[in-house]
């Protein structure tokens, strides 16, 4: 069956056999008497498919209206799937209001914590889905670490490199020190925690500006496909990685919007830190550049590229200190902590305030 041919199974199976469509982006444009709508083809399983509807709906039940409801097939089913592929239609939302309105970064990180706020209690009672550290992801960072080496050796011996490639060299060091620091906390979190975390919630996995819309009235996320059951941190370091380098958001305003809705627990603030400190864009851009092929013409647009993540990477290190607890803060901890316990200055205190 032909791509064209498959749609308007599709379509049948949802009860329509007359539409307008419009491929748009990644989904299909669908104007049909009751609306329009977006139709999605998606890579994931059924099965996962079933359980984000399962969530989504709780929390949408809940009071998130910044989620899409998913369409139901006349047989009542969430998803419609024809000869292997599944499919899940929701309202359609254009990305721009009249006035010219544009949805701020900070509203996307309020919508993000109303996500993970609502849906933590569905996920917590997802036993066989909790989340952990795998020794498999920090076995990964430090092979990603190794990379660097590969490509600073790479115009090692020539009697000339790039301008992009002296960009590198003088920010080797400093990458080097970020992915040290991730993999250690990483390793240290696992072995003081047994692996677990705090918090399990849906996380939505692509957090960026093309996955955020509005209409007259809020802001919404779309495409869950790669949302999965994680710790809000690595949600909340993606969503300050790239709506900081999109319009040059202040990091920690953008965590101030996030906790205003819903607060991180003191362990996600380490988790935080250190996926904050994984140069996760620095290390694509480094990809895109010494394992394609490329021509002079695109040497400057790289360069510019790569020192602009750099700043970025330099300014979210501040946030990351200000979210890791040090030697000095641990210690004023446990002074207060002990001055809390001892009977005496309690008594005291009573006495002055007679």
């Amino acid at each position: 069956m032909d791509r064209s041919a498959l749609v308007w199974e599709v379509l049948r199976q949802y009860g329509y056999e007359d539409a307008y469509m419009e491929k748009v982006g990644g989904v299909i444009y669908l104007a049909l008497p009751e609306g329009e709508y977006a139709l999605k083809r998606s890579r994931a399983p059924r099965e996962k498919l079933y359980l984000l509807h399962q969530l989504l709906n709780e929390a949408i039940q809940s009071g998130c209206d910044h989620l899409l409801p998913w369409m139901e097939t006349k047989q009542g089913e969430p998803v419609a799937e024809v000869e292997g592929t599944c499919w899940y239609m929701v309202p359609w939302k254009r990305r721009s209001v009249p006035d010219g309105k544009r949805w701020s970064s900070e509203e996307a990180m309020g919508a993000l914590a109303r996500l993970h706020q609502a849906t933590e209690p569905g996920c917590k009672k997802l036993d066989e889905l909790a989340p952990s550290i795998r020794q498999e992801e920090i076995e990964s960072w430090k092979r990603k670490m190794e990379m660097l080496d590969q490509y600073a050796n790479q115009g090692k011996d020539r009697e000339f490199i790039s301008p992009f490639e002296r960009a590198f060299a003088s920010a080797k060091e400093q990458l080097e020190r970020s992915f040290q620091f991730a993999i250690r906390g990483l390793e240290r979190y696992r072995e003081s925690e047994n692996a677990s975390l705090p918090r399990a919630v849906l996380c939505h996995g692509r957090v960026h500006p093309s996955n955020v819309v509005q209409d007259e009235e809020q802001v919404y996320l779309i495409d869950f496909d790669h949302a999965q059951v994680d710790t809000p941190a690595r949600d909340v370091a993606l969503a300050i990685q790239r709506f900081s380098l999109h319009d040059g958001a202040d990091p920690f305003k953008l965590l101030e919007a996030y906790e205003r809705v819903w607060k991180l627990e003191p362990k996600e603030k380490r988790l935080l830190a250190l996926y904050l400190s994984y140069p996760e864009r620095i290390l694509k851009t480094l990809g895109r550049y010494f394992d394609k092929p490329r021509t002079a013409m695109v040497e400057p647009q790289f360069t510019k590229r790569f020192e602009r993540e750099i700043s970025q990477h330099e300014q979210m290190q501040e946030l990351v200190k200000s979210l890791w607890p040090s030697k000095k803060k641990k210690e004023e901890r446990e002074k207060v902590q002990v001055a809390s316990h001892q009977p005496g200055r309690k008594k005291k205190r009573k006495r002055a305030n007679r």
